[in-house]
């Protein structure tokens, strides 16, 4: 019996592993009672269990309606029965009730703009295809050839999109374990990208991968799409997560997801609004009642993240983005999972907040709570600018990445800005917290929620603070990506390669070789 179980544990097991049946633990017929009142479930209570009252340790990811893959298949893999429907009339054949299907081409109005782009010609399609729908009166053109002039130029823009970035030459054997690296994760799909999508321009550009916007055939759905370079970065990660997670109504949602050998296809909701600091440098100005709003925002998606196991580790501007051109605080979305993390047992196991109670080791849980306070210390960065206009540690965007962190490592807040005196003290004290360069002395996203600056923000000031944003608008969002830019710059950790891919390993097995060869021939002579 393995001894790092806990008594209560050895105990069940020795219990069900009983040789006689009559002594096994659940035999008879008040079996599962005498299972239930075993000491190593003491602490569930079954009752609850029952109603659905208790949060279940694992929640498997889910990508549609449609999704069966959790399913029992004893179920899925049934024949589907139809209930019949009623007897037709013995006329009901002869009944003309207009087409099924209209081809929304041979209604479109003829266009003599020759630059139309696919993406107004997408728009212009779901317009008419609601006309069509709604039973508008749409007048076809005379002549068969405008019709088929617009029809034709459509069909080019599809025919002829911006190329699919081509696959990346033949990977190497060590590399190649990783193809196929998103099996098992339900609705991904393994047919090429380009049958349902068009791709359009690029909008978007890092270090492994690449964003694009993207029209769906038959939808025109305007959606972006990351392209992910699988021979630089394991998207699986953050592919899973956003599959699981993606519904929470300030987290991008994923629509579908195309893998190949070499790229993996990540469709998303396209985010028309842009990025955070962009509408606010547009304004200009902004009051601390906006800004405590924006905040609320973040960081209850932060704390449900981190309630989940989940840390985001890149929560920086650029990837705070809005839905819509609203400019309403619900409307933000946090996107590139790129750097996220699910935090897992050593079983290999998700981690829920329910294995974190009486399973999870303690190093684990500090480990959980540095990642924590790693994505709160980039919120609070992020607040400093919103309130300031400026960032609190990188003064200038060229600056190198030590004397950024020196200064990030002191904790020193810029306290001679014209502004520090003009914002509340609730503020300034949750500044303070946030931006703590001692990570365990560094509050949650759950006590940011609590902080009377966020919990009381519709009594703040709506008064706009005037020395906002008053410097050159390149210059502080370029000083904001330097301050990210500094934390991560620390070296790369070296990807962990089995051992006979060693040099080594190599040598000895050629070496092993030669001399089996050399055996075999002097067996011969």
């Amino acid at each position: 019996m393995p001894q790092f179980l806990s008594p209560s544990a050895q105990s069940l097991l020795r219990a069900l592993f009983k040789r006689t049946p009559s002594n096994r633990l659940g035999y008879g017929p008040d079996g599962f009672e005498h299972l239930k009142n075993h000491e190593f479930f003491n602490t569930i209570n079954w009752d609850d269990l029952l109603n659905g009252c208790i949060q279940p340790p694992f929640k498997p990811p889910c990508s549609s309606i449609n999704d069966i893959l959790n399913f029992d298949s004893e179920y899925t893999s049934r024949t589907p029965h139809d209930s019949p429907c009623p007897p037709a009339s013995a006329s009901a054949h002869a009944l003309f009730r207009e087409f099924s299907y209209i081809a929304p081409g041979f209604f479109a109005e003829h266009n003599d703009n020759h630059n139309t782009t696919t993406t107004n010609n997408c728009n212009n399609h779901v317009n008419l295809n609601k006309e069509v729908l709604n039973g508008t009166n749409i007048t076809c053109s005379s002549s068969p050839k405008e019709n088929f002039s617009y029809s034709s130029r459509h069909d080019d823009d599809r025919a002829n999109p911006v190329h699919v970035p081509e696959d990346l030459p033949p990977l190497t054997p060590t590399v190649a374990r990783r193809f196929l690296r998103l099996v098992g994760l339900s609705g991904v799909k393994y047919k090429p990208f380009s049958v349902d999508y068009v791709l359009l321009e690029e909008i978007g550009k890092g270090s492994f991968s690449v964003v694009h916007k993207c029209c769906h055939r038959n939808t025109n759905a305007v959606c972006s799409v990351k392209i992910i370079d699988k021979s630089k970065r394991d998207a699986r990660e953050e592919v899973e997560i956003l599959l699981r997670h993606h519904n929470h109504p300030n987290i991008v949602s994923v629509r579908d997801v195309y893998e190949n050998e070499n790229l993996v296809y990540l469709v998303m909701e396209y985010l028309k609004g842009g990025e955070l600091l962009d509408k606010i440098f547009r304004e200009k100005f902004l009051s601390e009642r906006e800004a405590s709003n924006i905040t609320y925002v973040i960081a209850n998606t932060l704390s449900y993240l981190h309630s989940n196991m989940v840390v985001h580790r890149d929560l920086k501007p650029s990837n705070v983005l809005y839905a819509d051109d609203s400019g309403d605080a619900s409307s933000l979305r946090i996107c590139d999972f790129g750097f996220a993390k699910q935090l897992r047992a050593e079983n290999g196991l998700l981690m829920t907040p329910c294995y974190t109670a009486n399973f999870v080791a303690p190093e684990v849980l500090k480990m959980q709570g540095y990642h924590a306070a790693c994505d709160v210390w980039s919120l609070g960065v992020l607040v400093y600018t919103m309130l300031f206009g400026q960032t609190p540690f990188a003064i200038k965007p060229n600056e190198s990445s030590e004397v950024v962190l020196s200064r990030i490592e002191s904790g020193r807040l810029d306290l001679i800005n014209n502004n520090w005196n003009k914002i509340s003290d609730s503020a300034k004290d949750l500044l303070t917290k946030m931006l703590n360069p001692e990570p365990s002395k560094r509050c949650t996203a759950s006590a940011i929620l609590s902080h009377p600056w966020v919990k009381n923000r519709d009594q703040l000031s709506p008064e706009l603070l005037t020395d906002v944003l008053l410097n050159d608008v390149t210059q502080t969002k370029n000083s904001v990506e330097a301050t990210f830019r500094a934390l991560n710059s620390t070296s790369k950790i070296p990807i962990l390669e089995p051992v006979e891919c060693s040099t080594l390993a190599q040598r000895r097995v050629r070496a092993k070789s030669i001399l089996t060869n050399q055996i075999k021939v002097e067996e011969r002579h």
